[in-house]
């Protein structure tokens, strides 16, 4: 089952198109041993919690997704239901790519600025 927010986040038209898909083929191909120790994890454990991963769309292309997963069992405490909340956080990865390299351009600004006025100290040195 998926949510409407679910549908839109993998670019499904209606919950029939994904139901009885393999959550699996909905991970890039580089990130699914990752997923399948999470797996492991999961059943092991219980919960995995900020599993970063790069999750596909239906059509294919790639985004930057969170997972976040519980397990729950039943009275006899054999596995009943996974419980998968995903999220795009390409805007956030974003974000903080122009930030650092905002600091780099910063830091080479204050670089420049500390070699400029040792410069005019030299310059006043010499013709003063």
């Amino acid at each position: 089952m998926l949510n409407p927010k679910a549908l839109r986040l993998f670019g499904y038209l209606d919950e029939a198109e994904a139901v009885g898909r393999n959550f699996f083929d909905r991970v890039s191909p580089e990130c699914r041993e990752t997923a399948r120790l999470a797996g492991k994890e999961l059943f092991r454990k219980g919960s995995v919690t900020d599993l970063e991963l790069t999750l596909l769309h239906c059509d294919g292309s790639e985004f930057a997704g969170d997972l976040n997963a519980s397990l729950l069992r039943d009275a006899r405490g054999l596995p009943k239901l996974v419980i998968i909340v995903a999220s795009d956080t390409t805007q956030r990865k974003q974000a903080e790519a122009d930030r650092v390299k905002l600091q780099k351009i910063e830091a080479i600004g204050i670089l420049a600025g500390g070699i400029a006025h040792d410069f005019k100290n030299l310059l006043l040195g010499i013709f003063g």
